[in-house]
């Protein structure tokens, strides 16, 4: 779930705080996850100004960040029929 107005930091700060990381971890935590997934340069940008495949980047970030213990991931199988 993202929210148009926060920004790809604030996004980050929410959902650590809410998945109870220690406050005085949370800024390593959010920095490490901007780099990790690749948004440095959006820090400050809002979601609604990202573009799908940024969005998507958040949204495994958000999964992520706060030490997450169980990570779940859902792949599309694509079936091809032959005539």
């Amino acid at each position: 779930m993202l929210f148009d107005r926060l920004t790809v930091e604030e996004h980050l700060w929410f959902f650590a705080k809410l998945k109870k990381c220690p406050s005085w971890r949370v800024k390593d935590e959010i920095d490490r996850m901007i780099e990790c997934i690749g948004l440095t340069d959006k820090r400050h940008t809002q979601a609604r100004a990202l573009s799908g495949g940024m969005k998507r980047k958040l949204s495994v970030g958000i999964a992520l960040v706060g030490d997450s213990k169980v990570h779940v991931a859902s792949c599309t199988f694509h079936v091809f029929m032959l005539a």
